[in-house]
């Protein structure tokens, strides 16, 4: 029978961004990223945010494995398909958050920027 517990996990995502014009004079941009397991000594470092997200995935199923390593086979595998089922929930939306959170910093920024600007009379 599964017990009844709560476990923890942790990650600090930080993004770089670089911005620059490419031979043809187009602008380009790239974003990589670095990312930390807090409850362990675990990173990684990605340009695809794909990575990230499998990255974390491999850190929680492998805490509902220890979670459950006492459990019989029949309840761990219940467990983990459940949570297989959350996690792709989790990672079908994931993304479009990301995004849509840098999209309101940059028109944020840019309200500030026109606020200073007008502000200074420029």
């Amino acid at each position: 029978m599964v017990e009844d517990q709560r476990s923890i996990a942790s990650f600090m995502i930080r993004f770089t961004q670089h911005i620059w014009r490419d031979p043809q004079d187009e602008p380009q941009v790239q974003w990589r990223g670095q990312i930390n397991h807090v409850q362990g000594d675990d990173e990684l470092t990605f340009t695809d945010l794909t990575e990230a997200l499998e990255f974390i995935q491999r850190h929680l199923t492998q805490l509902t494995i220890d979670a459950t390593a006492g459990e019989d086979k029949i309840d761990q595998d219940k467990v983990l398909d459940k949570s297989y089922v959350l996690w792709e929930q989790f990672a079908a939306t994931y993304s479009n958050m990301v995004f849509d959170a840098m999209r309101n910093t940059i028109n944020q920024s840019e309200a500030i920027k026109s606020q200073m600007d007008e502000a200074l009379g420029t």
